[in-house]
């Protein structure tokens, strides 16, 4: 694997650079291979979301998260009172994570576990809660609904990650999956038609256990997530699933393929055995598709310092490449003081009218204005902007 490395410009992010890995090789060009050339244009110069409009989820005033801690060591009767029925899962202490983003007719919507609190402590990874935001410009973003909580005494519904939205043709409406500990779930929309993405939502459909028709014995820890679904050149229905196993004392997160059978995200699924795994020390890809390009953006788990990018001719061999952010601990991302010391997940990538690609993600931000965080930190959503060329070497 090969690296893109992009350079910031701290006062005033701008110009970035690319280069390139391996490529596929083009038939009419013999001996040449045709490769992707990525440019930073604009980076986030603060986060898009972060610990200052975490989405809380508030009904009346019920005081601040502070506050309500403090209520906890308070013997006066009236705060308690005024804090008993308190819901810690209307507020967000840790941030975001493992996320989708999709411009579907005009609006960008996105999915998003968030790491609310539990028990006082922050929640962390779980239980979390998906949000549903939207935004007009991709930059400002609204919350609009809770799609379901997490539940740490079910088993499997503590995770709620990967979630993404699917439009189901035959049934005219909207569904959003998402995968549970050992469970998948769907949610459709009460409302028909492409208007219903905005809910409201209900359970409809749950397989418990690994996705059926998916056998995978030779990883340790199982399924951990699955991708959005998309449609190969050769018209099935494919997604990415990410499964770990020890490699030299490291845990590698591979993403392999699998197709359903049926043509609908309901399975039962066939994981393909080759190309597998096609992305290595990955997690979560998210695909898009443009002007016939198959794109995907991933974790890239080697150093939590980068981003994974990667492209195909048919959505079934991929070439993986990085994007290089060269993060030290406490470096700020930009002039505003975004300080970023992981990346996290990739969110997604949208073509946008003038030719360039926004890409979103999450990444742990350190520093002061954490209100909500006793991370030392908040799991903030950012936004750079790419150009995306291809040609031969």
């Amino acid at each position: 694997m090969k690296k893109i490395f992009v350079f910031f410009v701290l006062a005033s992010v701008s110009a970035g650079l690319l280069f390139m890995g391996c490529g596929q090789k083009t038939p009419d060009s013999p001996g040449k291979v045709k490769v992707m050339r990525v440019k930073v244009i604009e980076g986030s110069n603060a986060p898009v979301i972060g610990a200052d409009h975490p989405g809380c989820v508030l009904d009346g005033d019920l005081g601040t998260w502070n506050q309500y801690k403090e209520s906890l060591e308070s013997e006066d009767p009236a705060v308690k009172e005024q804090f008993r029925d308190y819901d810690i899962r209307r507020y967000n202490e840790g941030g975001f994570e493992n996320g989708y983003v999709e411009l579907i007719d005009g609006v960008y919507h996105m999915l998003t576990p968030e790491l609310y609190v539990n028990g006082g402590q922050a929640g962390y990874w779980t239980p979390a809660r998906v949000g549903h935001w939207t935004s007009a410009d991709g930059d400002v973003w609204e919350r609009q609904s809770t799609i379901v909580y997490g539940d740490n005494s079910t088993g499997i519904r503590d995770n709620t990650w990967c979630p993404t939205f699917y439009w189901n043709t035959s049934e005219n409406a909207w569904s959003i999956y998402w995968r549970g500990s050992g469970a998948i779930f769907r949610h459709k929309s009460v409302v028909s038609g492409r208007s219903g993405i905005y809910g409201p939502y209900r359970e409809e459909w749950s397989f418990v256990g690994d996705m059926e028709g998916i056998s995978y014995p030779e990883v340790m820890y199982g399924i951990s997530s699955i991708g959005n679904f998309y449609t190969a050149k050769d018209g099935r229905l494919f997604t990415f699933i990410t499964a770990s196993n020890m490699q030299n004392g490291k845990a590698n997160w591979s993403n392999s393929l699998a197709y359903s059978s049926s043509g609908n995200p309901d399975g039962p699924w066939v994981r393909l055995q080759t190309p597998a795994p096609v992305f290595n020390f990955t997690e979560n890809p998210v695909v898009a598709i443009y002007d016939g390009i198959y794109y995907c953006v991933f974790d890239d788990l080697i150093e939590m310092k980068t981003l994974g990018i990667g492209w195909s001719e048919d959505g079934i061999n991929w070439n993986q490449y990085t994007l290089d952010l060269e993060l030290g601990d406490y470096v700020p991302w930009s002039a505003n003081n975004w300080l970023v010391t992981s990346m996290r997940t990739a969110y997604g990538i949208v073509k946008e009218d003038d030719g360039n690609f926004s890409i979103w993600f999450s990444a742990f931000q350190r520093g002061a204005g954490m209100p909500y965080s006793s991370l030392g930190g908040f799991y903030a959503i950012g936004k750079i902007r790419v150009s995306i060329e291809f040609g031969e070497e």
